[in-house]
């Protein structure tokens, strides 16, 4: 093995591993293949190995719990045979906000606007559920094929009502 890390071609519980998408903090995101069902989706891979990371299980909880179009959708979250927990969701074709804005700099207002709105519905949704996304930013907004915007990484959300902190100030 080259990284000693996952790689495209293998196998996480049901997963193939295609290619990578990203890599943030907490994991490694993959477009994989399920085997059976022949699907294609987004899997997130935790960075830590036997111990479950605690932001990583706040996600797969986030996620769990809420099912609306403008929140990535989950399929499954389990642990593989290496002891590293995986969430598998729903593959969004697309590009990022940020992507979009560098690519576009600014957005006209129209666009704004129905971003903003479909954000809004998403968020609402989440407050409701009693989630706090707590990291919404460009890179954590996938624009889809129609144009519709997707909220994704839940890595830091907490319960609305939730004391403790998993990020200190600066």
């Amino acid at each position: 093995r080259r990284s000693g890390g996952p790689e495209p071609g293998d196998l996480v519980g049901p997963y193939v591993l295609e290619r990578v998408l990203g890599r943030g903090g907490m994991g490694i995101v993959f477009v994989a293949r399920h085997e059976a069902l022949e699907r294609r989706v987004a899997l997130k891979l935790s960075l830590q190995v036997g111990a479950p990371d605690e932001r990583f299980t706040r996600e797969v909880k986030a996620l769990g719990q809420l099912k609306h179009p403008a929140i990535v959708g989950v399929h499954e979250a389990d642990v593989d045979a290496s002891g590293r927990m995986y969430l598998a969701m729903e593959l969004v074709e697309g590009e990022s906000l940020a992507a979009r804005i560098e690519r576009e700099e600014a957005l006209d207002g129209p666009t704004v606007a129905r971003l903003g709105a479909g954000l809004a519905r998403g968020l609402a949704h989440a407050h409701a559920g009693g989630v706090m996304h707590r990291d919404l930013k460009p890179q954590n907004v996938l624009i889809d094929l129609q144009g519709a915007p997707r909220l994704i990484d839940f890595g830091l959300a907490t319960a609305a009502d939730a004391r403790e902190r998993l990020t200190r100030t600066g």
